[in-house]
């Protein structure tokens, strides 16, 4: 039912009128448009790219995500030039993967706890073995120290050197091996003092 704010024509409406007209605000113009139903063609790359969505959703859900990688997420979303939320951030670079044809490898459940003042280790659960690096910096945009993984059964073990005591880190994984790609949100950690 369309509503209107003055008589029709007058000031302006909005909402459908039976199965005919469509009365709305179009960047501040109140316009009124033929009432069309959208087309859906189901072309198969409309159904690839649902496919695509439709396995990142999946991705996302199946994750195990813990607080913290969620939070991750959300940093690496706010240091990208599109304003999005660390969900759409995994969507993308999911999508991303799978129009490349490569496997999207998701790495949660970190554990810095073993981080000392100089060193320590850091550890991402992973599904499948791949080259992950681990990339470490101060910032949450510039990370000059990277580290390569060991991947044991199901997860991926990253040892640290030349860490500073009371120092907040940032770092985010990265799998780049063949047909596997994958990476994590931007995570934080903080060393402890001397």
């Amino acid at each position: 039912m369309a509503k209107v704010t003055a008589p029709l024509f007058g000031f302006s409406a909005s909402g459908k009128l039976a199965n005919s007209l469509v009365y709305m605000k179009w960047k501040g113009i109140n316009d009124v448009r033929q009432y069309v139903i959208p087309a859906n063609p189901k072309t198969e790359d409309q159904n690839t790219q649902r496919g695509y969505m439709t396995s990142a959703l999946t991705a996302w859900h199946a994750a195990g995500f813990i607080e913290a990688d969620l939070t991750a997420w959300d940093r690496y979303a706010g240091t990208l030039s599109k304003i999005m939320s660390g969900f759409n951030a995994f969507v993308k670079k999911n999508i991303e993967a799978l129009v490349a044809s490569k496997v999207f490898q998701v790495l949660v459940n970190a554990d810095f706890s073993s981080v000392t003042t100089t060193a320590g280790t850091v550890v991402f659960d992973i599904a499948a073995e791949g080259t992950t690096y681990l990339h470490v910096g101060t910032s949450k945009t510039a990370f000059p120290d990277s580290y390569l993984g060991v991947f044991s059964t199901d997860h991926v073990t990253f040892t640290l050197a030349g860490n500073t005591a009371s120092t907040k880190y940032y770092c985010y994984a990265q799998n780049t091996e063949g047909t596997d790609i994958g990476r994590t949100g931007i995570y934080d950690f903080i060393t402890p003092a001397a």
